[in-house]
């Protein structure tokens, strides 16, 4: 795919007579035998004629991604991102010197149409041989300085290279700037972050993040768990149960047989996984109590962090759909390992999958996550009770979660306002979504048995249908 790309493109570079070179992570990657994700493209002189020629065959109006001269726009072409900036005739290797890492300060010219692409043929600084050495290095501390952004691909680049380490210098003139993230655009640093996110060593991530003194300016709701003591049931302080929470995750992201999950997770649940991982417990601080045994209680974190989660990622700009999913299954992390200390019911467990719907896998894993990083008292014996209850739960889950999750109305918004006499409003959805649960949990199956269960309500019964039925 990616060489038929370059083959278009050198196409509409020689008709538009153009010098094209391709720099960056496109060749860094082809180089490590990763697929590239995107393409950057950098034009000798003037790139109008390049442009308009890669606009007209993408049928995308290009966008300026930066308006850091030199100006860089953007073009969506099939699956790829390809950004398109410019430097004056002669002027590549000073360019390249402008760039963040000498891994991505790599060029090669597209080459002519036909012809085979010619591999990296400029390298000003030394860029193979950290390729070679699995070595992050930065070509200059102004470059950190000047977008405090590469402070954070240093992290997202030694997460997801394999074998790759950041340069000693790198690591202490990042501590010595790590401050300068806090005036990073929100949704750049959120691209950063969830690729780190999305990986499978993000835990590793989260802790090079924290010996480079980024973790807490990027995510300061973790700060307050520093240090927090926790309870008999936990092994850890709150901040380092969090990291071997997102650890576990990581684990847990190509599935668990023992809870009969076994498939890979997609790149979006993975983020959603790892964000609801680490943000848990963020409500601790704030719940912390001294009960009258001397044990430290958390009543309520679950709700509290909840919140906290929904702000945090509601600054980074997180899309509003991966937050409610955070959110929901934050709120919710609890829940299956309260049940689990006792005898649960099949009512129990179809609630909680209708309530959770399609993210009921999620909040398996987020609980076992939860729970081997925890440690403390009869660990054992709790997980296995959990990695029981879980296991049910997909089962229930693989078996009846449609009808569970979405059960066909046995009664339309109209007829239940024409046999309780409601008029249109709250109460009458209330009453549905009272007729739904009941559906859910099987204590009512058929249409003629709603009728009849509404026609028996007494008034004062229907203005209290949030209680239990």
């Amino acid at each position: 795919m990616s060489d038929d790309l370059l083959e278009v493109l050198a196409q509409l570079a020689d008709d538009a007579g153009a010098a094209v070179y391709v720099v960056g992570g496109y060749l860094r990657d082809r180089l490590l035998e990763r697929e590239p994700v995107d393409l950057d493209l950098l034009v000798e002189g003037a790139p109008a004629s390049f442009l308009q020629a890669l606009s007209r065959r993408a049928d995308f109006e290009p966008v300026v991604f930066s308006r850091k001269e030199p100006i860089t726009y953007r073009v969506a072409m099939a699956d790829w991102l390809i950004d398109v900036s410019s430097c004056r005739p002669g002027g590549l290797v000073e360019a390249l010197r402008r760039r963040d890492f000498t891994i991505n300060a790599l060029a090669a010219p597209l080459g002519r149409p036909g012809e085979p692409h010619p591999g990296v043929t400029l390298d000003p600084l030394g860029g193979l041989d950290d390729l070679r050495s699995g070595r992050i290095r930065h070509i200059s501390t102004e470059a950190l300085e000047e977008d405090p952004v590469r402070l954070m691909r240093a992290v997202r680049l030694a997460t997801v290279l394999e074998g790759f380490s950041l340069d000693p210098s790198l690591h202490e003139d990042i501590r010595a700037r790590a401050h300068l993230i806090a005036g990073a655009p929100p949704e750049r640093l959120l691209a950063e972050l969830e690729v780190v996110l999305s990986s499978p060593k993000a835990g590793t991530g989260l802790r090079l993040m924290g010996t480079l003194d980024l973790l807490f300016h990027v995510l300061p709701e973790l700060k307050p768990l520093d240090g927090l003591a926790q309870s008999r049931w936990h092994k850890f302080d709150a901040l380092e149960h969090t990291l071997r929470c997102v650890e576990e995750a990581d684990i847990l992201q190509s599935g668990s047989p023992a809870i009969m999950i076994d498939a890979r997770l997609g790149m979006e649940d993975a983020e959603v996984l790892k964000w609801s991982a680490l943000h848990h417990d963020t409500g601790k601080a704030g719940t912390a109590s001294l009960g009258e045994d001397g044990e430290v209680h958390f009543y309520g974190h679950e709700i509290l962090s909840s919140q906290l989660a929904a702000a945090a990622l509601t600054r980074l700009r997180v899309s509003q759909r991966k937050i409610e999913r955070v959110r929901k299954l934050v709120e919710s992390h609890l829940r299956l390992t309260l049940l689990a200390e006792g005898e649960t019911s099949e009512k129990a467990l179809r609630r909680l999958i209708h309530q959770l719907r399609y993210d009921t896998p999620l909040l398996c894993l987020l609980a076992l996550a939860d729970r081997r990083a925890g440690g403390g008292e009869r660990f054992e014996e709790r997980l296995a009770r959990l990695e029981r209850l879980a296991a049910r739960v997909m089962a229930l889950f693989e078996t009846e979660g449609e009808r569970v999750i979405s059960p066909s109305p046995l009664l339309t918004g109209h007829e239940v306002m024409e046999i309780l006499g409601l008029r249109p409003g709250p109460r009458v959805g209330l009453v549905m979504r009272w007729l739904t649960r009941l559906q859910v949990e099987e204590k009512l199956t058929l249409r003629d048995d709603a009728v009849a269960l509404l026609r028996s309500l007494p008034a004062s019964r229907i203005l209290t249908l949030d209680d239990e039925p």
